[in-house]
């Protein structure tokens, strides 16, 4: 058995083993530790390379697809195998695998696991897709998993915190369906309590996070004054247990909880309006990358994991400056990075990475 990656040792993702995923009948790759590109027509396989390496460490699909959707046609199961290289040599290796009749399991080092958030602390993966986008454009949903992403894993005792806040709004909204009003008074302190610090964690995290974020998105759209606006998901005058106790009345009319870090957002303004009145598609991905490197670059100071950054088709609506200023801010980040392209010698005259793959019909080659 493979030893285990000593605490606060940098280690990076150094091989993947996938079977029966999407198209992907079988592929082993072995990454380079800063840049790996992966080209191929559409429809080839490489969005579904980048969906089997990011299932390591979220145990689900970037695409929103259901587990079983993930199959290859006529199999009964998917494994994605990854193995973690740490800076003295230590190695850590996982599976993940899925079958109908079993559900999701996982085994890390050879023994079982039973949460994904082991693998998700291990392996921090962040995903750019040609559907970034969705992040400004879609519900404050996609926003808050982005910002938990990044506070899990620099804030310690969020995940806790989190949970606590989940589970506690969980019993208050099933006592306010039920029109319970003692019992949801009952649950309000420790909502209250789990929910304010799930808030003081996230302004935390955006007191250093959003300046990295707006000092990237003005060098690269500086005729638009950009800037971050977060709102906590209840007055802000106002201490989150007295929210909820004059929130009270109407939610148990509604049945659920109005007020709390649950329905916290971020948003993005421009020129002084909602960025999404005045932005061009294009200006809306910078936006949106802009954020996520501003992630992985508060990661890389204050985290002992290397995250990997999965780039879908980074070249799409992107000219060559831009490109350029986002690989340069790559290149000074601790991240490792898997990119996948329809034009290689493109992204070759701007980058140089170190390992190559071309996919054609689910088949993976390493390309010398």
């Amino acid at each position: 058995m493979a030893a285990e990656i000593a605490e606060g040792q940098r280690a990076w993702l150094k091989r993947v083993h996938i079977e029966g995923f999407r198209n992907i009948a079988r592929a082993d790759l072995t990454l380079d530790a800063a840049t790996t590109l992966v080209t191929g027509s559409n429809g080839a396989g490489k969005s579904a390379l980048l969906e089997a390496i990011a299932f390591l460490g979220w145990g689900r699909s970037f695409r929103r697809t259901p587990a079983k959707g993930l199959l290859q046609r006529g199999k009964e199961q998917f494994v994605v195998r990854g193995e973690l290289t740490g800076s003295a040599g230590d190695t850590e290796q996982r599976l993940v695998s899925i079958s109908e009749e079993a559900g999701l399991r996982l085994r890390l080092n050879g023994r079982e696991e039973r949460s994904i958030a082991r693998f998700a602390r291990l392996l921090p993966i962040q995903v750019i897709t040609t559907e970034c986008t969705r992040v400004l454009t879609e519900g404050p949903g996609e926003r808050r998993a982005l910002l938990n992403w990044g506070v899990f894993h620099v804030e310690h005792g969020f995940a806790d915190a989190w949970r606590n806040y989940r589970r506690a709004l969980r019993q208050r909204n099933h006592s306010l369906r039920q029109r319970d009003a003692r019992t949801t008074i009952a649950w309000e302190p420790t909502l209250a309590r789990a929910g304010e610090a799930v808030h003081r964690a996230y302004s935390r995290y955006l007191e250093r996070m959003l300046p990295k974020a707006e000092r990237l998105a003005a060098s690269w759209l500086p005729e638009l004054s950009l800037s971050w606006i977060y709102r906590r998901g209840w007055g802000e005058n106002q201490e989150l247990r007295g929210a909820l106790a004059s929130n009270r009345d109407r939610e148990l009319e509604r049945g659920y909880t109005l007020a709390g870090p649950h329905r916290a957002d971020l948003r993005l303004r421009a020129l002084g309006t909602d960025a999404r009145s005045v932005l061009s598609r294009g200006q809306l991905k910078l936006a949106v990358i802009a954020l996520q490197l501003a992630q992985l670059g508060l990661h890389g100071e204050l985290a002992q994991t290397t995250p990997v950054l999965l780039l879908d088709d980074l070249a799409a609506e992107l000219d060559d400056q831009h490109l350029r200023d986002i690989l340069a801010v790559l290149d000074l980040s601790n991240a490792q990075t898997v990119l996948t392209t329809l034009e290689p010698d493109r992204l070759r005259s701007i980058t140089s990475p170190g390992k190559m793959f071309h996919v054609e019909q689910g088949h993976v080659t390493e390309m010398i």
